[in-house]
């Protein structure tokens, strides 16, 4: 578990999109909701939240918090980030981190699941990962401090 949970961080930390998780079902990587959020709903959505959820098809946990002005804080794993989030084009969010240098975004498209948020990799490839944000805060002003426990 600890391999695929590192594996799936450093894509996700380099931007590297359409990969897949091994083990992973096919059928659990299916996106099942409606239409993706265009950028005005992803500005919505997304500034001024915690999201919390699971890596879909694996038990791999992660959290972000994004404050209004798009500063984030994302825990991955007991890995602890942070960086900056930017909603680009018709329909992607855009994530990049501060030991990058702010150099490499990973971009997503998202939808909605019921009152869940799904974030597929915005290269449109089949099987690529998807985040699954089963807990959503929102009227987020601040991030919680690094050492902030992760619940």
């Amino acid at each position: 578990m600890k391999i695929r949970a590192r594996r799936v961080m450093a894509l996700v930390m380099f931007g590297v999109t359409g990969f897949t998780l091994g083990a992973v079902p096919t059928g659990a990587q299916e996106v099942t909701g409606g239409s993706f959020l265009s950028a005005s709903e992803l500005r919505r959505e997304l500034f001024g939240v915690e999201l919390s959820g699971l890596v879909r098809g694996t038990e791999l946990r992660w959290r972000e918090c994004v404050d209004p002005r798009g500063t984030t804080r994302y825990s991955f794993e007991g890995d602890i980030r942070n960086g900056r989030l930017e909603i680009r084009g018709t329909d992607q969010a855009c994530f990049a981190y501060e030991d990058t240098g702010f150099r490499n975004w990973a971009c997503w498209r998202a939808r909605r699941d019921g009152e869940n948020i799904e974030f597929q990799t915005s290269d449109h490839q089949p099987g690529g990962i998807l985040f699954l944000a089963t807990r959503i805060r929102r009227n987020v002003k601040t991030c919680a401090p690094e050492d902030a426990p992760i619940g």
